[in-house]
């Protein structure tokens, strides 16, 4: 059973490591905001990883993965989710 793979692994600590960096030098240390960065992060790294190396954009068999999910499918659900915790109090 494979939850997910090195790249989707790399993407990750990369997305939400450079958000904690990101919400700890503004002082907005809570998790929608965190999310909120990391999200399009997560995207962006995916899907440019995606391009670069001519991969499918939605296949879960190549690319980055995260529990059986494409990466970028993951940030766009946290973006969304930390928007929605963020503007709905």
């Amino acid at each position: 059973m494979m939850i997910g793979n090195l790249p989707g692994f790399l993407a990750f600590a990369v997305a939400f490591g450079s958000a904690s960096a990101i919400t700890w030098s503004m002082g907005q240390v809570n998790d929608d905001i965190l999310m909120m960065i990391a999200g399009p992060l997560l995207i962006v790294i995916d899907l440019g990883y995606r391009g670069f190396a001519n991969l499918a954009f939605l296949s879960r068999r190549v690319g980055a993965l995260l529990f059986f999910l494409p990466a970028w499918v993951w940030g766009a659900l946290w973006a969304a989710l930390g928007a929605v915790r963020h503007f709905a109090g």
